[in-house]
């Protein structure tokens, strides 16, 4: 029984790490600043163009963070297209 007890707690303890991995972690325009290494009023003109994929929460723009990152490296395939 105590073994039974064990192995229901590791796969708790696992499936809780599963459900961290798989949340949506939703960026606001301090943190794509720090990212991008801009002021806050720069990173929202950027969040605030049309390729961006941000969203609008209660009136602050968002930005879920995989979305962000895909939108950053097309950003950069684009610049090296460029040179």
């Amino acid at each position: 029984m105590e073994y039974t007890n064990e192995i229901l707690n590791e796969l708790k303890k696992l499936n809780k790490n599963l459900e961290k991995q798989n949340q949506i972690k939703i960026l606001k325009a301090k943190d794509v600043a720090e990212i991008i290494g801009v002021n806050i009023n720069r990173a929202t003109e950027i969040m605030k163009r049309p390729n961006f994929p941000s969203i609008k929460d209660c009136g602050s723009l968002k930005v879920e963070e995989k979305a962000f990152i895909n939108w950053l490296r097309s950003e950069e395939d684009e610049e090296m297209e460029e040179v």
